[in-house]
């Protein structure tokens, strides 16, 4: 082939891809389309045409997942106005917000059955004073969806012992993040398991003890260690039970976890002001602020000891 004739192919028309055309590729012909040249490429690009298929071969998904980008970007939007907004004012004091200001994500799961959702969904405390989250609407969920049968016959259940606990509730998984509504920040409170029967054992109401998953701790400052913990209330009757209360604590450990000293607990203002501090604080001045204050609990002993 002569320069005259590499010459007039180079100059031969290209015919781009056509948005309607797309819906008849696969993945992988649109993908070693893709592949061919930066122009073909490009084409792929201009036409949107990854959007276009998925359109084809799921478009409940895509339906799903542009709505679910929409609103990212709102609320992605809106925390940087907020931002914005904090630090045009001038520097305030530390404000905690209040156990009312957060929605609590809550998911149980059976880790018995690989990890099956039970149930999930947001909550939020009936209490300014304390996280005690209702459960009650939550069990009709469950008897009504029949995710767990074996959950149902156990409230319905007026003598319980150890052996019954282990069996249903010791394969439960919960986890359990706390959402700032007002930016939708976000702080991973834990994931928990079954460690122990708290108290009432036998009666028609119950308390279950659910440690942190591996001993991780919420937060740390020097040398002490903050590790959330949950107590699941339960109501017992042959007519029906129900999961009753799902309700935060934190402990306070000196040194590390598995070999340090258990100090107390935060009581809940302390909680409602870690909480804060870990969804975060615009200003640098008062973060700083914040943490010195959390150190302060455990250099002064501020911390409830029972």
């Amino acid at each position: 082939m002569d320069r005259s004739t590499r010459h007039r192919q180079s100059e031969a028309p290209r015919i781009p891809l056509r948005p309607e055309l797309v819906e008849f590729m696969d993945v992988r012909s649109l993908c070693q389309y893709q592949c061919c040249s930066k122009a073909c490429g490009k084409d792929v690009r201009e036409a949107n045409a990854w959007s276009i298929l998925a359109g084809v071969q799921a478009p409940r998904s895509v339906k799903q997942a542009l709505e679910s980008d929409a609103l990212s970007r709102v609320r992605s939007q809106t925390r940087r106005r907020l931002l914005a907004d904090a630090l045009a004012k001038p520097s305030q004091p530390f404000r905690p917000s209040q156990f009312r200001d957060f929605t609590f994500f809550v998911r149980i799961a059976d880790r018995g059955d690989r990890g099956r959702v039970i149930w999930e969904g947001d909550l939020q405390t009936a209490s300014n004073d304390c996280i005690d989250l209702s459960l009650t609407n939550v069990t009709a969920d469950i008897k009504r969806s029949g995710a767990c049968p074996k959950l149902i016959d156990y409230l319905a259940q007026t003598a319980t012992d150890g052996d019954a606990d282990m069996d249903v509730l010791g394969w439960f998984e919960i986890t359990l993040i706390a959402i700032r509504d007002v930016d939708q920040a976000m702080v991973s409170i834990g994931q928990f398991e079954y460690n122990c029967h708290h108290d009432g054992e036998g009666d028609p109401d119950q308390r279950f003890y659910f440690s942190c998953h591996g001993m991780e701790a919420l937060f740390g400052v020097p040398g002490f260690n903050f590790r959330s913990e949950l107590y699941l209330k339960t109501w017992h009757d042959n007519d029906g039970g129900v999961l009753d209360q799902l309700a935060l604590g934190v402990l306070v450990w000196e040194g590390e976890m598995e070999t340090g000293n258990l100090l107390g607990n935060l009581d809940n203002s302390q909680i409602q002001y870690l909480l804060t501090y870990l969804a975060g604080v615009p200003r640098q001045s008062v973060r700083d602020e914040a943490l010195r204050t959390i150190e302060s609990w455990v250099a002064d002993s501020d911390i409830d000891s029972e």
